[in-house]
């Protein structure tokens, strides 16, 4: 059958299920209690209104405004107090709903037995039927306290009580939960605060804090910590604006208090369903409470449509050389009729929102309805580029696109929490181990959930379905972090918006990943998708610090994990196979309340690669802590072509998918965890346990996995908190890798941890089984720790593990270690270590600076000797929040390097905010890397620095990185820095500048270079309005890495563009504009000629309005190429008759003349044209 037939076929069968399974709606009605209180005002209230001059009845009292309102108001948002005491106003928005929940707790701090609080803010408040915080040990899944409640009110405190049970120095995590009346839930991500002494507790707020720290709640409010939403929003969002307050005054809207800013100023946002609602605005000044009805009208039906349609016809006629016009259906000296039609729709229908759009784009119009359904993979999709927007405007305006498409259409269909897109879009088979399969294609997409959800908040029905051609070539990229911000993407010339970009926090032994850390673009990193290149805000270390997980014995002095930046992205080939088809359906529901069967299949044929992945998953669920997961799935093929690593930021790649078209494999995983109560009543509560099978075939394909190497895990751990003293802890776990090589490692231990009173005691035993190609050997080890806790945050403790019996190859693990740490006031933290073994020795010192609660600093000393070699390294550290959905633990960790080459980085990095104003930080790694037959020594430096105030923003950074082996000698320069510096109300200047430069000293070769120089200013004169003037410089050079691809030519370029526009008087308008750009390429990589062209552009227009309808509008350009000796110059002339305000009719002329000194072939143009336009 017919690809197209079966593609519209699959389409229409995605609207049915649209259509099939759109739910009726179900709407809610606000209420409003009306408050007994009449008093008369002491001001007048003016309701800016429409209405006749003389209200009703006296508008002096709170029944007499309600009466006035119901008979002749018509502007019913707007309040203000007379003699300039206040003006509030509300704007509606029927399309935006953006639900915010949050939660804070009193200065992340608390103390046994002392009252603390806490605050929700939501902005949904109206669909919240109650609410409920669940507080929790650090590392436990049972909420250890519960607080419920009915109505959130911000600007009252949620009063509680810690428990005597809490020990000052424990982690205690919280988050809230809140209903709608169908038992829908949403909740918070999961937040932490520290058990302290009283002592402390008054020693860390200073009297003139107190009260301070206390009015508290800012740090949350507007902003949000969703992590599950399941409650439907029937709503749009409202707006409050207010301004002119006076600073005593007291806002209360409905039952929440709106926080004022110290200027009278504030901004309230709440989500109302649709229907009129009359708010009570109250306000209490100087003791005396008064009140205002605000009236809002939330419509359940909205239209906005803005459209264009354009058609124009004329003739030209041609003289001299017409072979370069030959193809130009224009200059065949026939009439042509050209037409675009262009519209932007959005509709809401009480639940249904539509978002449509469609441009044609200027073609023959017998052409302009053709291929709607096919996308052009250089038109709006990739419309961001380096020329297209000036670098400021003044005016602080951003861009927003609400279509996100490659083709001429876009629908998008949502409701509930369903939605169908025709457009781009991420196909999004996301949570499960083995089918994660989320590009970004275009094409249909349909994706549909149930309104209900499971008691843990899982939609208790889903399906994704997709069909696309995808006419893109995907890519999966591996890093090792090199201490560095900078690096290069195997493949150039990127899909716009495509990226997902992640750090993988790795265990180096087993290779299982720890943790996945994603990324968000522009506030984590910045990408170049035409160069391939991206440079992280925070440069990416390759090790990591392990995490507190409790364990005594350690295999080495100094543990670590490997960190990785992986990318997944769509390139743009001229290999691609536009014909190719993909798609993929995924499903999943929850027959009831413990049983989920879910399934994913896919299969695509993605550049002459034929892939299928099919899945099957079912989860066994008893409570929130027991469950048993399960999937099976197999592939067909390689998904990607594609897919590299590089130990050195991009300047070479090893490929990690070098098996057969034809692979197959399999791969299947068993997770199970359960709190023994749940099992039986008769069974402990205080008992966790948990286990896990994995095994992945060689030649199962997936993005994210080696597809050539074949892995098997398994394991089994259990706590039993026996006492609330004493807890054990029991562990196996296998792992085995084969790739050329089989590597295999076991561990069975156990642990045990008492505390009393102010001493803490632990003790652990442990099996360990190492097996390589080489080497082979059993051993068992032992291990005890003491820690005695002067107070809460100072203490000395020693540890003592050996060697008990050892078997084969295995090496003797005997240490000691001695140590202690204190916290001075309520930010440093200072920590001595010394560890003494048969592997190696250590001594470190280290101090820690916390800025807050999302942000901690620390600076390490380190004296380490392994196998005879002694070293001294000074560490740096952070541990951070990167982005606002997440927080990130990303530290700058140290490790040495032993005899071999396979040993650590040394890296370290520091933060620094000097100022409110100016943060700066450095960082530094180095080691030994070991690549193939040669050990790379690695030396990488970076600095940083950030300013903002009011005026002037500044960010720079400078990094220097230094490869040395015996076959190489690479060094590394990297400068990123931006500026705005806004000059006055009149002037605006921003630019950035980018520099890296990488070279090898052996080879004597460029590696790599590129520059990026962007310089713009805005002129928008105060004293006219009538003037703008804009303009931009850029500077571009680009040497692709050698492990690129495309990387054949150096290219450069200077492009300058100035533009104005002014006002006349009523009836004139003048704009110009000079631009010129000089373009050169290299004939070879770092090597030959350059071939450069100059282009100079100039343009005139004016517009005169001759009377009401009629306009008269002129415009000559003169474009020059210099080194072609090419110039073509053109006039065009129209007049314009507006004939409503929807229909323009206009008349011209336009001459075109182009002179070619070189080749002779010129030719003149000339014709008329008319030209009708309608505009919605």
């Amino acid at each position: 059958m017919n690809k197209k037939r079966i593609f519209m076929a699959v389409i229409f069968l995605m609207l049915l299920g649209v259509y099939a399974l759109a739910e009726t709606v179900v709407s809610t009605q606000g209420d409003f209690e009306e408050s007994p209180v009449e008093k008369q005002l002491p001001y007048n209230v003016e309701l800016i209104s429409n209405g006749e001059e003389k209200p009703v009845i006296e508008n002096n009292t709170f029944e007499g405004m309600k009466q006035n309102r119901r008979t002749d108001v018509i502007y019913r948002n707007r309040i203000k107090l007379e003699n300039n005491k206040g003006l509030l106003w509300a704007v509606v928005d029927p399309v935006t709903i953006s639900p915010k929940l949050n939660i804070t707790s009193e200065r992340g701090e608390i103390v046994p037995g002392m009252e603390s609080w806490f605050k929700i803010y939501t902005n949904y408040s109206e669909f919240i039927k109650k609410w409920e915080i669940e507080i929790y040990k650090r590392g436990e899944d049972t909420p250890f306290i519960n607080i419920e409640g009915t109505d959130i009110d911000f600007s009252k405190k949620i009063l509680w009580t810690p428990p005597k049970e809490f020990f000052p120095g424990d982690e205690i995590e919280y988050r809230v939960k809140v209903w709608d009346g169908q038992g829908n839930f949403d909740e918070t991500l999961l937040k932490s605060m520290e058990v302290v002494t009283e002592e402390r507790w008054e020693k860390n707020t200073p009297a003139e804090e107190k009260g301070k720290r206390r009015k508290e709640g800012g740090e949350i409010y507007g902003r949000s910590a969703l992590l599950i939403h399941n409650i439907p929003l029937d709503a749009a969002k409202v707006r409050f604006y207010g301004r002119d307050f006076e600073e005593d005054m007291k806002l209360y809207l409905g039952k929440k208090e709106i926080p004022v800013d110290k200027n009278g100023k504030f901004a309230f946002e709440e989500h109302f369903s649709p229907g009129a609602h009359i708010l009570d605005l109250r306000i209490i000044d100087k003791e005396e409470v008064f009140h205002y009805p605000l009236e809002i009208e939330v419509p359940d039906k909205y239209n906005f449509i803005v459209g264009i349609a354009d058609v124009k016809s004329g003739k030209y006629n041609v003289s001299g050389n017409d072979e370069i016009l030959s193809k130009d259906h224009h200059y065949d000296e026939s009439f042509y009729t050209d037409g675009r039609v262009a519209f932007y729709s959005k509709n809401r229908y009480k639940k249904y929102l539509l978002t449509a759009h469609m441009d044609t784009r200027e073609d023959e119009l017998k052409n302009i309805f053709s291929n709607l359904d096919e996308r052009d993979n250089r038109s709006v999709f990739r419309d961001i580029q380096r020329d297209m927007y000036y670098t400021t405007y003044g005016d602080e305006s951003t861009t927003y696109s609400d279509v996100n498409t490659q083709g001429k259409l876009y629908l998008k269909l949502e409701w509930d929490k369903n939605n169908f897109i025709w457009g781009n879009y991420n196909t999004g088979f996301t949570g499960t181990e083995f089918a994660n399969y989320n590009r970004s294609l275009y094409g249909a997409k349909l994706d549909l959930r149930s309104r209900k959800s499971t008691p843990w908040g899982e939609d208790k029905n889903s399906l994704k379905a997709f069909i696309s051609q995808p006419g893109t070539i995907f890519a999966h990229d591996s890093f090792l972090g090199t201490g560095g911000s900078l690096y290069y993407l195997k493949h150039t010339d990127m899909v716009v918006g495509s990226e997902k970009v992640w750090v993988e926090i790795k265990d180096k032994k087993t290779g299982l990943v720890v943790e996945n850390l994603y990324l968000t673009g522009g506030e984590d990193y910045e990408i170049e998708y035409f160069q391939g290149r991206i440079i992280l805000s925070r440069p990416l270390m390759q090790i990591v610090k392990d995490g507190q997980d409790g364990s005594i014995i350690k295999d080495d002095p100094l543990d670590g994990k490997e960190a990785y930046l992986r990318t997944d992205y769509e390139f743009y080939s001229t290999g691609t196979v536009d014909d190719d088809l993909s798609g993929g359906i995924r499903g999943g529901t929850w027959v009831n309340e413990g049983i989920y069967a879910g399934g994913t299949y896919v299969e695509g044929n993605d550049n002459d690669l034929d892939y299928t992945l099919k899945e099957a998953d079912m989860i066994l669920r008893k409570t929130r802590d027991t469950f048993l997961r399960l999937e099976v799935a197999e592939s067909e093929g390689r998904e990607s072509g594609s897919k590299f690593y590089s130990d050195d930021g991009g300047l070479s790649f090893r490929e990690i998918n070098e098996n057969e078209k034809n692979q197959s494999g399999k791969a299947y995983s068993v997770k199970g965890k359960t709190r023994l109560s749940d099992l039986s009543e008769g069974l402990s509560d205080n008992v966790l346990a948990e286990g896990w099978y994995r095994k992945k075939e060689k030649g199962f394909s997936t993005s994210s996995l080696e597809d050539d190497r074949e892995e098997l895990n398994y394991g089994a751990k259990a706590t039993y908190q026996y006492s609330k003293k004493l807890k054990l802890k029991f562990y196996y776990d296998y792992s085995e890798a084969v790739t050329d090589e089989k590597e295999e490692e076991k561990n069975l231990g156990a642990a045990a941890y008492y505390r009393y009173e102010k001493l803490l005691l632990s003790t652990e035993l442990k099996g360990n089984h190492e097996e390589d190609a080489d080497e082979k050997g059993d051993g068992f080890l032992g291990g005890i720790k003491g820690e005695y806790f002067f107070t809460p945050s100072t203490s000395l403790y020693t540890a003592l593990q050996g060697t008990l019996y050892k078997d084969g190859d295995y090496e003797t693990n005997d240490m000691i270690t001695l140590g202690g740490k204190t916290k001075l006031g309520d930010k440093l933290r200072v920590d001595l270590e010394s560890s003494q073994g048969s592997r190696g020795d250590s001594v470190q010192a280290g101090l820690d600076y916390s800025f807050g609660q999302n942000h901690d600093m620390y600076v390490n000393y380190l004296m380490s000797e392994d196998e005879g070699e002694r070293g001294k390294t000074l560490t740096f550290g952070q541990k951070a929040k990167m982005g606002e959905r997440y927080n990130v633990y990303q530290e700058n960790q140290f490790v040495n390097s032993d005899a071999d080459g396979n040993g650590l980085i040394q890296s370290y990095g520091l933060d620094f905010d000097a100022t409110k104003k100016l943060r700066t930080g450095i960082s530094y790694q180095q080691g030994d890397l070991d690549k193939k037959d040669d050990v790379i020594r690695r030396r990488s430096v970076s600095l940083f620095s950030s300013y903002d105030a009011r005026v002037i923003f500044l960010r720079n950074k400078l990094e220097y990185r230094r490869d040395k082996g015996q076959d190489e000698k690479k060094h590394q320069w990297l400068t990123a820095n931006r500026l705005k510096y806004v000059f006055n109300n009149e002037w605006t200047f921003q630019g950035k500048g980018n520099f890296s430069y990488t070279e090898d000293e052996v080879s004597n070769k460029n590696d790599a270079r590129f520059a990026e120089l962007s310089i713009g200013a805005a002129y928008r004169p105060v004293w006219s309005d009538r003037l703008n003037i804009i303009s931009k410089y850029t500077y571009l050079y680009d040497l692709p890495s050698e492990g690129q691809d495309e990387s054949v030519n150096d290219e450069k370029a200077h492009i300058f563009a100035i533009e104005e526009i002014y006002d006349l008087n009523e009836k004139w308008s003048l704009g110009g504009k000079v631009a010129y750009k000089r373009s050169m390429l290299r004939e070879g990589r770092d090597d030959g000629n350059w071939f450069s062209n100059s282009t100079e552009l100039y343009a005139v227009k004016g517009l005169y309005h001759i009377i009401k309808k009629w306009d008269i509008m002129g415009e000559y350009h003169w474009l020059v190429s210099r080194d072609a000796e090419d110039m073509s110059e053109g006039c065009l002339v129209s007049v314009q008759y507006h004939v409503n305000n929807n229909m323009k009719v206009g008349v011209g002329y336009n001459f075109t003349s182009f002179d070619d000194d070189l080749t002779k072939r010129d030719y003149d143009a000339k014709g008329w044209f008319i030209n009708f336009i309608g505009k919605l």
